[in-house]
């Protein structure tokens, strides 16, 4: 999968560093974001983002405080160590409201 953000990446203008490809994932809109893991200092969550044609899941970190729990090489490690290749599956969901 490296291989397929790579050019994604410098389809887009980005190099291909381990901070290039993070920063690229961690720019993406979410489509989906779901597992909090809340600590003191941060959260750690999964997110889906779409690069292109493919669609990818990884954990993200969100940090309180002014210092953050994480530097950056291991929030790269985090996110590049987390990313999997995903995609979509449409499921329903039935709801039951009250009768008026």
């Amino acid at each position: 999968m490296r291989n397929k953000l790579n050019a994604i990446a410098e389809s887009k203008g980005y190099g291909i560093s381990d901070n290039d490809i993070v920063e690229l994932l961690r720019e993406q809109k979410s489509l989906k974001e779901y597992g909090r893991d809340k600590h003191r200092w941060y959260t750690l969550f999964k997110r889906v983002v779409k690069l292109m044609d493919i669609f990818v899941e990884f954990t993200d970190i969100t940090n309180f405080g002014d210092e953050p729990a994480l530097d950056e090489e291991e929030i790269n490690n985090l996110v590049l160590s987390s990313m999997k290749q995903v995609y979509p599956k449409e499921v329903t969901i039935v709801d039951y409201v009250d009768i008026l």
